[in-house]
């Protein structure tokens, strides 16, 4: 997967440097995801927290990863004991650079039988309990209107 506009960890975590400086997915309220089937994108929007905004170091207060050219693309459920309002929070945020490691059906609820495409994936986890596995060509990181609310 190339990354455009990004650097990531190369294990795990909760930030990505983008645009001179550091954005903690953590702290930053998740908005949604988007699918287009047709154009094989996957879109994960981010607003930063009052405290980052106020900050004033952002180029934006909104933020999404475009995933292009997607290959795999997996959602596990959410847990149902946990409040609605951890689902905006995200606990980490992995590269998987060993997609086999990902088989076991523990992992993410998977079927063993289900082998994955690409070489390289990236796994969201929120603390609501719900994951999400992209392998895509691109991801890049966009900067988004203050204003704008698409």
């Amino acid at each position: 997967m190339h990354l455009v506009n990004f650097g990531h960890p190369e294990n795990y975590g909760i930030e990505i440097d983008a645009y001179g400086v550091v954005w903690n997915l953590h702290d930053s309220q998740f908005q949604f995801l988007r699918q287009d089937i047709v154009k094989g994108t996957v879109e994960l929007r981010w607003e930063l927290s009052e405290y980052h905004k106020a900050s004033g170091q952002y180029p934006s207060n909104r933020f999404s990863i475009l995933f292009s050219e997607v290959s795999q693309f997996e959602i596990c459920p959410r847990d149902t004991k946990m409040p609605r309002n951890e689902d905006e929070c995200l606990e980490l945020f992995q590269r998987v650079d060993n997609p086999a490691s990902l088989t076991a059906p523990a992992s993410l609820g998977r079927s063993s039988m289900m082998p994955l495409q690409p070489d390289y994936l990236m796994l969201f986890e929120f603390h609501g309990g719900q994951k999400i596995l992209i392998g895509a060509e691109t991801a890049t990181f966009v900067l988004l209107s203050n204003t704008d609310n698409d």
